[in-house]
């Protein structure tokens, strides 16, 4: 009873602890495009962390008097270098395996050469890893070495299996893929090996078995349960969102993807694989400018960590990306272009009405002046005519006084005379 009560509450835990970290993350594609965005920016951020934590360990290293103890700083070294300096990485692991092949350690020498081989595998040359990795083989692999040594196989014979589908040794590699993939499950099956990759492996075999169900269940368990800063998260998000995008589920591959990417990004995983698949997708949904956003990120990390294969293989995708970009980016000049004109006339068109206006205002300006001082004039003619009907009433009024002054006095002959004379108002 007490075990199925632990078993139950750490069910429970752990249910509530895979909530919550990917809760962090949003819930639709255009969200996780644009946190794409944001954290492009910090990737210098990430790396920074990683390559401090890789300098205090490449500064430590002279004053570490264990040999045992300074090769696992070295292999520490080289895992923190590997996303970030390929070039680094693959020195500090040659450093590391003549260090372990002078105190005759087979263990860490062969580890030594197994992480060379996955890195020669991350930047593309996967025949350079076959060659290690057959040294391996070809010496024994010890023990402790066998799981890693298997998902290293498996990884490099499954590059070379997709890589070259026309090749006459394509089946050759499934098959030792194949094999490499059911020691890996069986190894996985012993408790005391703990791994990272331990599901990619069944996936794998049930993807080349037809049993597409079980892979895609197998892969969504992976990033449902497995963190971020899990290699296997990004893997699992490259293989699946590759088989959503072979069914024509468009979006779906485009969400799968942008997770992968987010992880990537997160982990300062410079060889940026799973943002190459990305931009691809994006390009064939319609979404140029970003594809070619992506494309050139993914180019200059490429560069960066020095992974000639990634650089191939995203020039050959940017290629039609940057010439529809430029031909899209050309419409849009000559848009911008369009506009600019249409507003030059427009203002030009503005600016003549606003001259007019103008003119037409000066207009009534000079009208409003001279109807100004012909109501001026027309009063001072109009008080003049007053004045001088007031005189003249005033005059006649006298005229009429001195009539009737003679024609009572008798005088007419004086009025007679009076009138003649035309003095009568003046």
């Amino acid at each position: 009873m007490l075990r199925k009560i632990c078993t139950f509450t750490m069910l429970l835990a752990g249910i509530i602890i895979s909530a919550a970290r990917h809760d962090s993350l949003p819930s639709n594609t255009a969200d996780l495009l644009k946190l794409i965005d944001t954290e492009s920016q910090r990737l210098d951020r990430f790396s920074a962390s990683i390559l401090m934590k890789a300098d205090s360990i490449a500064g430590s290293l002279d004053t570490i008097e264990n040999a045992h103890d300074r090769m696992q700083s070295l292999l520490r070294l080289g895992d923190l270098y590997r996303n970030v300096y390929s070039d680094s990485a693959i020195t500090v692991y040659r450093r590391g395996f003549e260090e372990a092949r002078l105190n005759s350690d087979s263990t860490m020498a062969q580890k030594f050469l197994i992480r060379t081989a996955m890195q020669n595998h991350a930047l593309g040359l996967d025949l350079e890893s076959v060659q290690l990795l057959d040294h391996v083989n070809a010496s024994g692999v010890t023990s402790e070495n066998l799981l890693e040594y298997n998902q290293a196989a498996l990884s490099v014979n499954a590059a070379l299996y997709e890589m070259y589908p026309q090749s006459a040794r394509r089946q050759e590699y499934r098959k030792k893929a194949i094999s490499h993939a059911h020691k890996v499950n069986e190894l996985s099956a012993n408790k005391l090996y703990d791994t990272n990759l331990i599901k990619i492996a069944p996936a794998f075999l049930a993807k080349e078995n037809g049993n597409i169900a079980e892979m895609v269940g197998l892969l969504n368990e992976i990033m449902d349960s497995a963190s971020m800063s899990d290699p296997r998260y990004s893997l699992a998000a490259s293989m699946l969102g590759k088989h959503y995008s072979e069914i024509g589920n468009q979006k779906e591959a485009i969400r799968i993807y942008a997770l992968g990417t987010i992880a990537d990004i997160r982990n300062a995983n410079f060889h940026g694989d799973t943002q190459i698949l990305l931009a691809k997708e994006l390009y064939e949904s319609g979404d140029i400018s970003r594809s070619y956003d992506y494309l050139i990120n993914a180019l200059d990390r490429s560069i960066r960590v020095g992974s000639k294969t990634n650089q191939t293989a995203i020039s050959t995708e940017l290629k039609p990306v940057a010439d529809d970009f430029r031909h899209m980016e050309e419409r849009r000049m000559l848009l911008l272009a369009i506009m600019a004109g249409i507003l030059v006339i427009a203002l030009v068109v503005i600016l003549k009405i606003q001259l007019s206006l103008r003119r037409e205002m000066n207009s009534l300006k000079e009208m409003k002046q001279r109807l100004s001082n012909a109501n001026a004039a027309k009063e001072a003619y109009i008080s003049q005519y007053l004045s001088l009907c007031s005189t003249f009433l005033e005059r006649l009024e006298g005229f009429a006084k001195t009539c009737r002054r003679k024609i009572t006095a008798g005088q007419i002959e004086d009025l007679l005379s009076f009138v003649k004379s035309g003095k009568t108002i003046d």
